[in-house]
């Protein structure tokens, strides 16, 4: 049986070695965004400006 320091370690150990699976599964959605508009819609909706 490990202890609680001990298992902390282990799963630390296990993140460390995935790390790099880990990081590439996470920004692979990102590889389907054909691009990114910026719209300035300041006073949108009748606001005039006011703050």
């Amino acid at each position: 049986m490990l202890t609680p320091d001990a298992r902390h370690s282990a799963l630390r150990m296990r993140l460390v070695d995935k790390a790099e699976t880990i990081s590439r599964e996470s920004v692979r959605p990102m590889e389907r965004i054909e691009g990114i508009k910026i719209l300035y819609v300041d006073g949108l909706g009748g606001g005039g400006g006011s703050r």
